[in-house]
């Protein structure tokens, strides 16, 4: 079909009442704009609609001079609508216009992680590895399928800014290259290697902010180290981001994800703060619960080392056991027990202690593929009473983690502050 050359007549009767006073249509064809102007002869004169017609296309084509004078890719706050930025603040960012893809805020938790980067940057608490080794590795096959999750994944290619700014802000670029370096070196100490990958730690304005070392010593066997930023992903994220890159490797085909991090930010703008919710929870919470005071300071030491307990396979399953007869799960199970134990050692009737939770409720598609830092760090109030029976306060326990889940969005700092501990 092709618009026709006649003229289509009147579409209604002149003397018919109009929808509105004023009314303009427009429509492009052939490469030109036109706009038709209606208005009641009633309420406004011919002249008074024609010096109208005539501003608006003054204001048009200085529109259109603006945008043919600035230089190609500059971008506008109105370019990245979850970004509280001014013209002034992206104009300064130190990635030009035409490579930044989105800009937007931090989740909770990275606001928390960039807080505690910047105070104590040599503290390295954020900084993650993984090391494996790979036997008959394809190098170009593996580097391939790493840039391939690089460029499907929008939070792989951020930065995170806040000098200048009013708060802190990750700039999502359209291309970042993969940082793969390979060694072949017969005396490699990976471990020495892989130290120094932690100790170099990374600069957050600059993406991306992960790294890869292939370490081939003096065997076939490649060595991975994968050092990586925190403030980036939670441990979900790793699995899935491993996952697509094996997948790649093999040459499955690994689906677009249905939607990026942005998406959760996004989200997380329209969600209540949960005030009320939260200091209902507290209101029962006298002091903080401080286990460190509670026990015996060491002699020397510094810094921090990992104790390991294995329970073994008969404790376990009687675990498991008693936690489907009283219709709990085994983590409200190991709740209960800490929470017993705070109250032993500090004293309190009522204690506080942290929980993670995975922070992926929120009904947004495919959000369990996602790459991001979805994680929220919560309070558990607890308070057992020696008039209750165990699997009744159990219970309990397991229905207040359950009502955490329309609120575990909200910051642990917010929280903090309710609790009047900032």
């Amino acid at each position: 079909f092709v618009p026709a050359g006649e003229g289509s007549g009147q579409a209604q009767d002149p003397d018919a009442p109009l929808a509105n006073w004023l009314t303009v249509e427009g429509q492009v064809y052939g490469g030109e704009l036109a706009l038709q102007w209606g208005f009641s002869r009633e309420m406004f004169d011919t002249s008074t609609i024609q010096r109208l017609a005539d501003e608006y296309t003054a204001e048009l084509k200085a529109l259109i001079e603006h945008c043919c004078a600035t230089p190609a890719g500059q971008v506008t706050p109105a370019d990245f609508p979850l970004a509280r930025v001014t013209q002034a603040q992206l104009d300064a960012l130190p990635v030009a216009g035409p490579a930044i893809a989105d800009v937007y805020p931090l989740s909770p938790m990275q606001q928390g992680m960039l807080f505690h980067t910047l105070l104590e940057p040599e503290a390295q608490a954020y900084i993650n590895q993984l090391r494996l080794d790979i036997d008959g590795l394809d190098l170009l096959a593996f580097g391939r399928a790493w840039q391939a999750a690089l460029d499907r994944h929008d939070i792989l290619r951020s930065s995170f800014h806040w000098l200048g700014l009013d708060s802190a802000h990750q700039v999502i670029q359209r291309q970042v290259d993969l940082q793969l370096q390979v060694i072949e070196d017969p005396h490699a100490d990976f471990d020495a290697l892989a130290n120094a990958e932690r100790e170099r730690g990374f600069e957050l304005n600059a993406a991306p902010l992960f790294r890869l070392r292939l370490v081939r010593g003096a065997g076939t066997t490649w060595h991975l180290i994968f050092t990586s930023h925190h403030i980036l992903m939670d441990g979900w994220s790793n699995a899935q981001l491993l996952g697509e890159v094996l997948a790649h490797y093999a040459g499955q085909a690994v689906p677009a994800p249905l939607g990026q991090f942005r998406d959760y930010l996004g989200w997380l703008q329209q969600q209540g703060n949960g005030e009320a919710f939260w200091k209902a929870e507290l209101a029962p919470l006298q002091a903080p619960t401080r286990l460190a005071q509670a026990l015996r300071a060491p002699v020397e030491g510094s810094g921090t080392a990992e104790h390991h307990v294995v329970l073994g396979s008969h404790f376990t399953h009687n675990l498991g056991e008693f936690a489907r007869q009283h219709k709990v799960t085994l983590n409200t199970l190991l709740q209960g027990a800490w929470s017993l134990l705070l109250q032993r050692y500090t004293g309190q009737a009522c204690v506080a202690f942290g929980a993670t939770v995975a922070g992926r409720s929120a009904p947004l598609p495919g959000i369990e593929q996602q790459l991001g830092l979805f994680i929220n760090t919560l309070p558990i109030i607890s308070a057992a009473s020696p008039a209750q029976s165990a699997a009744s306060w159990l219970s309990q326990l397991q229905a207040q983690n359950l009502s955490l889940r329309d609120h575990e969005h909200v910051p642990l700092y917010d929280i903090q502050g309710w609790a009047g501990q900032q």
